[in-house]
């Protein structure tokens, strides 16, 4: 893959609805591949932490577009059917001479520690969005419009659960989200994606753990939630 500023789509080709979304990390300095597929085999509880210190994350979205430079990445996928490993590949980035120009964003969101800096209001339909993390911690950032009665508390008690008594409150009663977002992003990273909203009010959050705190929690109870709200476009 050519460095510079670089569009990838992400397409599901499996028979199996995926969860989530494929992160493109690049790999600090002395890790390795097979140190990935080490660490992902493996149980251990403090993985997901340890995976994070050993990458950098650019995130991903259906459709995203990132500034790379030249180094080793990867396409990592840790989808929701039970029992199924992560998916991974490899990628090179090299210098091959890319003059593209970064695109111009309709949106943009910065994800700081324990807020969002985003519009209260943006118009409906489908938009470039620039997402970027200022913090020192791995955001990720959820744009969903809430099943009726469900709150942002409802959540929060959620995720806070030692052992979750249901599917997550934010989910439709047929399992599907209403809404969009953007997968994890390291600290001082940033990336563009398009995002199609209908009219209506979101709630944009962050379940992403806090690995300082101890034990750790949810960015969401942290505070790293607000509302977005939809209108019609003219």
């Amino acid at each position: 893959m050519p460095a510079g500023i670089v569009a990838v789509k992400y397409t599901n080709a499996s028979t199996q609805y995926q969860e989530g979304g494929v992160v493109l990390v690049k790999l600090n300095e002395s890790v390795t591949y097979e140190d990935i597929k080490a660490l992902v085999a493996g149980d251990s509880p403090d993985s997901y932490a340890e995976f994070y210190r050993m990458v950098s994350s650019l995130g991903g979205g259906d459709r995203s577009i990132y500034n790379l430079t030249p180094d080793q990445y990867l396409a990592y996928f840790n989808g929701n059917v039970e029992g199924a490993p992560p998916i991974s590949s490899p990628i090179t980035v090299k210098d091959e001479g890319n003059t593209a120009a970064a695109p111009t964003a309709d949106v943009t969101a910065e994800m700081k520690d324990g807020s969002f800096v985003l519009p209260a209001e943006i118009k409906a339909g489908n938009h470039l969005w620039q997402i970027s993390n200022t913090g020192q911690q791995i955001h990720h950032i959820l744009i969903t419009k809430l099943p009726e009665g469900v709150t942002v508390d409802d959540i929060i008690a959620w995720v806070n659960e030692e052992v979750p008594s249901g599917p997550p409150p934010f989910l439709n009663p047929d399992g599907s989200v209403t809404g969009s977002g953007y997968e994890a992003l390291s600290p001082g990273q940033s990336a563009w994606t398009e995002i199609d909203l209908p009219v209506g009010q979101y709630t944009v959050f962050d379940l992403l753990p806090d690995m300082s705190a101890q034990p750790p929690v949810s960015h969401i109870t942290e505070g790293m939630h607000q509302t977005l709200t939809v209108v019609a476009g003219d």
